[in-house]
C-alpha cells in the first residue's frame, strides 16, 4: 500500500493538465516529523500543496463513513487532528485550517449530492479550464476508500 504515491505520480507524469497534482499525489503521505513515505521528507521539505492536502485528506477520512468505520463528528475529528499537529501535520497550517474548518464542515455536511457535484464541477472548470458533466465527476466517484 505504501507504493501508491509513487505509482500514482508515475501515472500522472506526462499528462499536462494534471502535472500540478504530481506533488500532492507523490507526497500526501509525508509527515511533518519525517516518518511518512515515500521519501521520508520532513517539515518544510514537504511541498506546501501536499502539506495542505494532507490536512484536508485526514479530516475527510475522519468525518466520512467508511465500510470499516463510522464517521466522527466535528469535535471528535478536530480533537484527533489536534493530537497529530506537529507530528503528522504542519502546525501552522493546521492552526489556519481550524479557523475555516467548522464553516466548511457545516456547509458540506448539510449539502445534498447535487449541490456538492455542482461545486466540484465549478472548481474543476476554474482550475483546469475543463467542462465536465456530472456523470464524469461526482462526489460518489471521488470518495474512494483508502485501505491503510
Amino acid at each position: 500500500m505504501q507504493s501508491h504515491p509513487e505509482m500514482g505520480a508515475r501515472l500522472l507524469k506526462g499528462i499536462p493538465w494534471l502535472e500540478d497534482a504530481l506533488e500532492v499525489v507523490r507526497h500526501h503521505h509525508e509527515r511533518w516529523d519525517g516518518t511518512g513515505y515515500p521519501d521520508h521528507l520532513c517539515g518544510d521539505a514537504i511541498p506546501l500543496v501536499a502539506r495542505i492536502f494532507t490536512i484536508v485528506d485526514v479530516f475527510d477520512a475522519l468525518t466520512s463513513q467508511r465500510p470499516y468505520k463510522e464517521a466522527l463528528d466535528y469535535p471528535e475529528a478536530m480533537l484527533t487532528m489536534r493530537s497529530l499537529s506537529g507530528k503528522q501535520f504542519d502546525p501552522e497550517l493546521y492552526t489556519r485550517f481550524t479557523t475555516i474548518a467548522q464553516g466548511l464542515y457545516d456547509e458540506v455536511a448539510c449539502a445534498d449530492a447535487m449541490t456538492i457535484n455542482a461545486h466540484i464541477n465549478k472548481l474543476v472548470e476554474s482550475h483546469f479550464h475543463l467542462k465536465v458533466t456530472p456523470a464524469e465527476i461526482s462526489w460518489e466517484l471521488m470518495a474512494v476508500d483508502e485501505v491503510e
